[in-house]
């Protein structure tokens, strides 16, 4: 079709049907990813969450992924909203101000808002903007829409982070500074928190722990590093013959593990290597339940959610 033969009211009204065809594939978008993150899909092809699969895998920016899977968690809850969407009358945009609210209302709270009250917020955003939005959800929940945290490129070298921090983490800010006067009396606020988080990261992350303490036997090669999912149970596991005790897992292999892994999640495919490293947990390959011991060779570094997906699979064979 070519746009320029049209008149005014005929461009005027393909516009129209083709932002209803648009809001059609949204619904039938947040649907397909509802049926996925059921399933745990991202998983089985080395994505460590499904925001992880849409960012990299389906090419969506960070905040249109986090929409959608914030739309996509409202109609599981709440179906009617799916009409709503569907007409306009409510925007995903101002569907995930809402989930984020709640989300954060939840955490500080700890109580869950019943669905009464939530479909009440939901129709209160119908046809409003973002602006309008933020003006009644700062009526609902004062505290919610303070300062956001983000961090904001500044330049190659340099980022702006912006947070609102409560009065227990400024006291604890305050007496970290205290801390370090003794070596740094002029600390600013970065260099604290830096210093703060260089304690934390070399106490924490195994992976950067000097190699002359890690054990030094039998070190994997790169190429072993990433194990193909297909690989990480050789064969169905017998049961045995006697209940074996689960013993701990000695410091110095944990830290040869990490480093070998290089702290990020072993989990691949023949097409990509998860690499997450959130909530890692040294995994065995033959479980200990059915045999396996301690040993470098059948250890290996999972996040938590692809360690979960491989003791489902070991618990079908």
């Amino acid at each position: 079709m070519n746009l320029r033969n049209l008149s005014n009211n005929e461009l005027l009204q393909e516009t129209k049907k083709i932002v209803v065809k648009e809001r059609e594939v949204l619904i039938e978008v947040l649907h397909h990813l509802k049926e996925v993150d059921h399933r745990k899909l991202y998983l089985e092809i080395g994505f460590p969450s499904l925001w992880a699969y849409m960012t990299i895998d389906l090419k969506f920016s960070e905040a249109a992924a986090q929409r959608r899977i914030e739309a996509m968690r409202a109609i599981r809850e709440l179906p009617v909203l799916e009409e709503k969407i569907s007409s306009g009358a409510l925007s995903i945009s101002n569907v995930a101000k809402i989930q984020t609210i709640l989300r954060q209302d939840k955490k500080k709270t700890g109580q869950t808002t019943q669905t009464a009250e939530k479909l009440r917020l939901f129709e209160s955003l119908e046809h409003k903007s973002q602006k309008e939005a933020d003006f009644f959800l700062a009526s609902e929940f004062p505290d919610a829409l303070k300062i956001k945290e983000s961090v904001k490129i500044k330049s190659e070298t340099e980022n702006e982070l912006r947070l609102s921090v409560s009065n227990e983490f400024r006291k604890k800010l305050d007496l970290a500074k205290s801390l370090i006067s003794h070596k740094n009396p002029n600390a600013s606020l970065v260099e604290t928190i830096e210093a703060a988080l260089d304690i934390l990261i070399s106490k924490k992350d195994l992976a950067r722990e000097p190699a002359q303490k890690a054990n030094p036997q039998k070190k994997s090669s790169p190429e072993q590093s990433a194990k193909p999912a297909h690989q990480s149970l050789h064969s169905p596991p017998q049961p045995p013959l006697r209940r074996l005790k689960r013993l701990a897992i000695p410091a110095k292999v944990k830290r040869e593990i990490w480093q070998n892994a290089k702290g990020q999640c072993e989990f691949a495919t023949a097409h990509r290597r998860c690499e997450s490293r959130y909530q890692l947990e040294v995994d065995h390959q033959m479980p200990v339940a059915f045999g396996g011991g301690n040993e470098i060779e059948n250890l290996r570094l999972y996040c938590r959610d692809h360690n979960r997906y491989e003791a489902r699979k070991a618990t079908l064979l």
